[in-house]
This record gives structure tokens, C-alpha cells and sequence, in this order.
């Protein structure tokens, strides 16, 4: 099945699959197309970043990483060091936006009010922090933030390391094998006092300090380790080698169950709070009368990471299209698309609303609340439906089964650093799709009305077809082609897939 360093790196998963469909590039519908997955290729294609079928990052499911629910993963009341004890801790990340309080990496610290302990986690303003204390309560610790954003939705791999010498000079943070540069936090570490535990990872005790992202692998020594050995492990696809000052190293590659080995010879075994932690399941597939289909469910949070913006930061020209199946019209909240959001801001958003009659809108903000336009799409059924949306500068034009449903204005689109997702607004998990998509294609470019309808009308149109296919007849333009079995009905009625 994998390893959840596939949220980081994008590796595939393994499916049986009797035939891959792969795109058709010379077909009229594909230029400036940038993005596409369909439910029978289990490859997406990222056209911006890499040629068919290329890996994209972040192609497995994210479940808020150890976000969700309060979770993570204990080591138990294991390495209750004194804080003159030196240690360094490394790991691979992908945070997906920056935490409203703090963003847990590992923690061993005790209980309130003392709080003694050592531990590093990423801040409000997306930096590595790392603290080391005896008693907080009476400012009896040390600390050093960073300076660099590693809640950019790409991966990383973060470093701490501390000396032992209860100074601030003592702590020093690494960003992709790069020494960062640090502001001081604390008065002074004077005090003894040491932790009583328990070591956690993507959380804290006492406290819903949870990751918003992933944890592809994390490694603790028992001393300094040294700017070389740093840069030399600052590969997300590497985890470093055991030696004999390795004393927790988890490359969480279990993907089931609720324990993840410790490599490091030290038997301190993890214990995860909940099995639906981790992030290296694949997306579940379905099978229905329509074809394969990716299955999205609110209360695990999956969604589909492109990997990149894709080329449409700031353009004035976007297409989307979606061949989509709802499982539940929830009345409470919004059911996700495409969106390239982070945190509600700065980005686009392409989505069914929930609190409103169920129409189909767009979303443009560089800040939250932004004003939405919608489509006059007011009622959808649980068959398939197919939905598009094109935005030529500030014109946005609506379809609904190839049909116009719609059109107004809207904002111009924001420059935004993020990815693009499918299925669900990152950070945002209240709004998943609940239902399967079937097929979802993205262009930097305008659509007309007819190639909206030939996408709505020919299931696959785009996709190059199995042997069982042959090309026939155009059916609503003469640069589009659509298929046929080589017996039964014409597909072009929802009926027939």
C-alpha cells in the first residue's frame, strides 16, 4: 500500500486495473489543458509539471495529517532527558497552511503548569520553533523561531538541534538542509526540572495542538548533529541512516493498524490515537454504472493534491470541468470541487453550496468572505452530473450537464502560492465532496459553449479508448470526436458509460 511519505512525495499506489485510460493529447479539447484525473486512471496528470502519467505530489488522501480530532502518536513516557541533555530531531513535513496556534511536530513535555520538557512544532507564522524548559509558568525556558514559511503545501524536511547548554545559542534550526536564521524566545533556562513525558508526535498533551499536513518520517539523536549531517539528510525521500546515537526513528510506512516501528533499535514502539491517521491510504475507488470513480467522504477528509498552482496564479482565463456523483446534499455546508484556496483566502474556490438551494458557484478571494457568483443550478440528483465552469477575465459562465446555467461577474483571480485540489478546500475540511468524481479536467484557457457540451455529452471524450472503442461520428462540433461500443447503444445519455 505504501507509506504516508506519498503525501510528501507522490508515489502511486498499486492498483489492478484491466486497462489505464491515457489522454488523447492530439484531441482539439486538450490544449491548455493542465489537469486532469479521471476514476479508470489512477495516474492524474499535472500537465505543468510533468508529462503523462507523471507522479504529482500529494497524490495520496490527506486526512488533516494528525490534525483531525485531536490525534497523534505516542511513544509513551520514553527519553526523559534533563535539559543538559543535547538532541537532535529531524523530519520530513508537508503543512498545508500555516496553524492557528501551533502545529505539533514532536513534544516531550509534562503536564501543567511546569510544562518541563523539549519539543519543536511549526507557529502562526509558519516557522520551525523549538523550545526547552524547566518551568514556564515563571519563565524558566529557552526558545528560537525561525524565519522561513514551511506551510506552503510543499515538502520539507525540518532540523533541531540543541546542545545541551541551556542557552538560546544552543538551539539551532535547519530548513532543507540550510541553517535558518533564529529570533530568541524566553528569558533564561535556569532550572532542573524534567520532563515526566509522555513523547508525542503531531501533538501535545493537555493540549489540540494538532498538524494541519503530514509527517512523512521523523528521527531523534542523542547529540548534536552537525550542519553536514543535516544537509546530507534533507531529502523527503531519505530517511537517515541508524547509528548509534539514533534513539526514535519512525518512517510511519504501516499505513494500517495503530503502531508504527521504531527503526532505531530502541523498541519505543508509537501507538497511534486513532487508525485513521494516517495519510497513506489510497483514495477509495468505486465502481458504478458510470465508470470508476475517486470517493470523497466527509468524515475522513480525503482530497486530491495536484501538486503545484498549475499555472493559474493570477490568470484571467480558467476552465473547469467536472463529471461528478453526490452521495448526500448536505444543507450545512459546502461540497468542494476544485479549489486552490488556503485557509479561506487567497485563491479560487469551484464548489457546491450547501446552505443555499444547492446551486454551483465560484469563488474568488484574497480574503475571507469574499462575494461568491452563482450558477442557477438549484437541484442535483444522485446520478451523475456534469458541471463546468469558464472565467474569461471577470465573466464567469456556468453549465450544468452541457447545458448554460448561468452567468455573471466576478473578481479577478488572486495570485496564490498554493496548490491546486480537487475534492475538497485545503484546510478547510468542513468542505469535502461527499460523493465520487468521475472525471475532472482544468484549463488555462476559455471553453465555448460547444466543447462544454461535447465534454457533458461524451463521457471520456478526451481519453484515449480501449480496444472494445472506436471513434465515431462528431456530435456537436466538427473538431470533437466521441465513442461508441462497438456494439450497443451511443454513448452519450447518462444512461450508458
Amino acid at each position: 500500500m505504501g507509506s504516508p511519505l506519498g503525501a510528501l512525495l507522490g508515489d502511486r499506489p498499486t492498483f489492478s486495473r484491466p486497462s489505464i485510460r491515457r489522454i488523447n493529447w492530439s484531441h482539439p479539447l486538450t490544449r491548455s489543458l493542465v489537469a486532469a484525473v479521471r476514476g479508470e486512471s489512477p495516474y492524474p496528470v499535472n500537465r505543468a509539471k510533468d508529462s503523462y502519467p507523471g507522479p504529482i505530489p500529494g497524490w495520496r488522501t490527506c486526512v488533516g495529517g494528525f490534525a483531525v480530532n485531536n490525534s497523534h502518536i505516542s511513544a509513551g513516557n520514553v527519553l526523559l532527558w534533563p535539559n543538559t541533555q543535547a538532541w537532535t530531531g529531524i523530519a520530513a513535513i508537508k503543512v498545508m497552511a500555516a496553524p492557528a496556534e501551533a502545529g505539533i511536530i514532536m513534544c516531550n513535555v509534562g503536564g501543567v503548569p511546569q510544562y518541563p520538557g523539549y519539543e519543536f512544532w511549526i507557529n502562526p507564522g509558519g516557522f520551525v520553533h523549538s523550545r526547552v524548559m524547566s518551568d514556564i509558568s515563571v519563565n524558566d525556558y529557552i526558545g528560537a523561531c525561525g524565519s522561513t514559511n514551511v506551510c506552503d503545501g510543499k515538502p520539507h524536511v525540518i532540523a533541531v538541534s540543541y546542545d545541551g547548554s541551556k542557552t538560546f545559542a544552543g538551539i539551532k534550526i535547519f530548513v532543507d538542509g540550510v541553517a535558518d536564521t533564529t529570533t530568541s524566545e524566553g528569558a533564561s533556562l535556569t532550572g532542573t526540572r524534567k520532563t515526566t513525558g509522555p513523547l508525542w508526535v503531531g501533538n501535545q498533551i493537555d493540549h489540540t495542538y494538532g498538524m494541519n499536513g503530514y509527517i512523512g518520517w521523523l528521527s531523534l539523536s542523542n547529540i548534536v548533529r552537525s550542519s553536514s549531517y543535516i544537509a546530507s539528510n534533507a531529502n523527503v525521500a531519505s530517511i537517515p541512516a541508524v547509528d548509534a546515537n539514533t534513539v526514535l526513528q519512525y518512517r510511519f510506512q504501516e499505513a494500517t493498524g495503530t503502531t508504527t516501528a521504531d527503526e532505531s533499535g530502541s523498541a519505543l514502539t508509537g501507538t497511534l490515537s486513532s487508525s485513521n491517521i494516517w495519510s497513506g491510504q489510497p483514495i477509495p475507488w468505486q465502481s458504478t454504472k458510470y465508470g470508476m470513480g475517486l470517493v470523497f467522504n466527509h468524515s475522513t477528509n480525503y482530497f486530491l493534491d495536484m501538486g503545484s498552482p498549475l499555472g493559474l496564479s493570477g490568470t484571467s482565463a480558467l476552465s473547469i470541468f467536472v463529471r461528478v456523483r453526490h452521495d448526500a446534499l448536505s444543507t450545512l455546508q459546502n461540497e468542494a470541487y476544485v479549489s486552490s484556496r488556503q485557509g479561506d483566502v487567497n485563491g479560487f474556490y469551484f464548489y457546491r453550496s450547501g446552505v443555499q438551494s444547492n446551486p454551483i458557484q465560484v469563488r474568488f478571494g484574497t480574503t475571507a468572505g469574499a462575494a461568491a457568483n452563482s450558477s442557477n443550478i438549484s437541484a442535483l440528483d444522485f446520478n451523475v452530473f456534469n458541471v463546468g465552469v469558464t472565467v474569461n477575465g471577470t465573466a464567469v459562465s456556468y453549465y450544468g450537464n452541457g447545458k448554460a446555467a448561468g452567468t455573471g461577474t466576478c473578481g479577478a483571480m488572486p495570485a496564490f502560492a498554493g496548490s491546486i485540489c480537487l475534492g475538497a478546500e485545503p484546510n478547510f475540511f468542513t468542505d469535502n465532496l461527499q460523493g465520487a468524481l468521475i472525471e475532472g479536467l482544468i484549463w488555462n484557457r476559455v471553453l465555448s459553449a460547444t466543447e462544454h457540451a461535447d465534454l457533458a455529452l461524451n463521457p471520456g471524450i478526451i481519453w484515449e479508448h480501449p480496444s472494445t472503442w472506436r471513434v465515431g461520428p462528431a456530435t456537436t462540433s466538427s473538431t470533437s470526436v466521441s465513442f461508441r461500443r462497438t456494439s450497443g447503444p451511443r454513448v452519450g445519455s447518462r444512461s450508458v458509460y
